[in-house]
């Protein structure tokens, strides 16, 4: 949050103080104290709330919603988005639950007031900035399409990606990219054409770069760093709980982020509301031997495979 203070015009807050487990004086564990932004969620002025069949309910964007409200509210976050690509190197900061829940704004102006809960931000390839985003219809794309199909999907999140192109687009005119090809926009409409439209996790994310870049053995090595330092931090507070490093199984890595021979989808592109010539992939999700054990390889499956587009 510092370099993004110095480094940006982004309001975040302010860090007054932080600390270890161990230099906290109420023993309650790591702790971070920062000053108070005011601000409404910018998901409040987004969402709908709809009844689930368990009892509960759930939030997606409202379909009723303004379109200049929307369109302002997508301009804040391009806005944001844009300072952080802008940020020179070929890594940058990114967060991977930067969206609507996680900026403030002013609901009388809907100009941003702050960005908050910035703790799963890391430093990753500038391409992951070129991923459509998952949040733009509040309910995660694996969500939709297993409740709803992916003709349902496509027809809410098309048009709202390209709204928020549209957002991106005017920013950086007015911010004065250099050449087209260099602007996110532009990588973001080629990712699409690349077949890498799917908006992805992190994990998701760096398994199908890595494996598709011969870097599988750098990334499992920094697996192991990284299980190192939480076994360490999990000492730090007293946790019993040991994480250990589990090698992947050759079907796991051909299942999980290697695309199977698909099926072309029946539907005339025109009722996907996609361009002339693209077609979306369906391939069977259940070929694994236990359905029950791997839920999360289904759901994964399902992104990599149903939205992955093919130009024909």
């Amino acid at each position: 949050m510092k370099f993004i203070r110095r480094n940006t015009s982004i309001p975040v807050p302010e860090v007054i103080a932080h600390g270890t487990a161990a230099e906290n004086p109420t023993g309650l564990g790591p702790f971070i104290i920062m000053t108070w932004i005011e601000g409404t969620r910018m998901k409040e002025l987004l969402e709908k709330r709809f009844p689930t069949m368990d009892g509960s309910d759930e939030a997606i964007l409202n379909p009723n919603i303004d379109d200049k409200i929307l369109r302002s509210l997508y301009d804040e976050v391009a806005k944001i988005i844009l300072e952080l690509c802008d940020l020179n190197g070929p890594f940058k900061l990114f967060c991977d639950d930067l969206g609507p829940g996680n900026i403030l704004v002013d609901p009388s102006t809907l100009k941003a007031t702050g960005v908050i809960d910035r703790e799963f931000c890391y430093a990753a390839p500038a391409q992951f900035l070129a991923s459509p985003p998952s949040w733009l219809l509040l309910k995660q794309p694996n969500h939709w399409v297993e409740d709803g199909g992916l003709q349902s999907f496509l027809q809410a999140y098309l048009p709202k990606l390209d709204l928020f192109l549209q957002a991106i687009e005017e920013n950086e005119t007015k911010r004065s990219f250099p050449r087209s090809n260099e602007r996110l926009s532009a990588r973001i409409r080629q990712s699409m054409e690349d077949k890498t439209i799917c908006p992805a996790s992190i994990t998701e994310r760096v398994a199908r770069t890595t494996n598709r870049n011969n870097l599988y053995h750098d990334r499992e090595a920094f697996v192991r760093t990284k299980i190192a330092d939480l076994q360490r931090y999990n000492d730090q507070i007293g946790k019993k709980l040991l994480p250990r490093y589990q090698e992947e199984e050759d079907d796991e890595k051909l299942d999980y982020w290697k695309v199977a021979a698909p099926e072309v989808s029946s539907e005339p592109p025109s009722l996907l509301g996609l361009p002339g010539g693209w077609r979306y992939q369906t391939t069977n999700l259940f070929q694994r031997p236990s359905i029950e054990e791997h839920i999360t390889a289904r759901t994964k499956q399902a992104l990599l495979d149903l939205l992955e587009p093919e130009h024909s």
